[in-house]
């Protein structure tokens, strides 16, 4: 939180493991997603591993933005817990996106923010889809045979123009 970022102006060094960009990421992070963007940056080490043991992601658009739900889901999760009286940011546990999330339901509670049972009620009708996208958006969820199905490569003209010069050498050697 001490860190120097783009909200944050102080001559204090930064701890940081990453340095000034970690604490400028680490902070939007924390502004937008709150609490839930360990939760929001896990698909991107589960994309690494699959493409690290060459098994690629299959529809990425689709499956970023099911990422971008979950992480909406999550945030709004973490909304829902009351924040404590030392969090030091204006929004709550889940960030602004978690605030956002939850003034839905209180425009049909006809109150504020959810708090109490109701808060508890939504935080668990929302575990539900926030882990299908979850699944959904790191691709663990809709895989065939746990690789990624690509698009079989067309052979371009020359290839199967070379392709039709052997076969024709074949048949020539078979008569001699």
């Amino acid at each position: 939180v001490a860190d120097p970022s783009f909200s944050h102006a102080t001559d204090a060094p930064v701890t940081n493991a990453m340095g000034y960009p970690g604490a400028v990421f680490s902070d939007l992070a924390m502004q937008f997603f709150g609490l839930s963007s360990v939760a929001a940056l896990v698909p991107a080490v589960i994309w690494g591993f699959f493409f690290a043991t060459a098994r690629g992601v299959d529809n990425m658009h689709k499956r970023a933005a099911a990422w971008f739900g979950a992480a909406l889901f999550f945030a709004a999760i973490a909304g829902c817990a009351t924040p404590p009286e030392t969090w030091p940011l204006p929004s709550g546990l889940g960030g602004v996106f978690g605030d956002m999330m939850l003034k839905i339901p209180s425009v049909f509670t006809g109150g504020g923010y959810p708090t109490g049972f109701l808060a508890t009620l939504l935080a668990v009708v929302l575990v539900g889809p926030a882990l299908y996208l979850f699944a959904c958006g790191s691709g663990l969820h809709a895989r065939k045979n746990g690789f990624a199905v690509l698009a079989p490569a067309r052979p371009t003209q020359k290839v199967q123009e070379e392709a039709a010069f052997d076969d024709d050498e074949e048949e020539d050697d078979g008569g001699i």
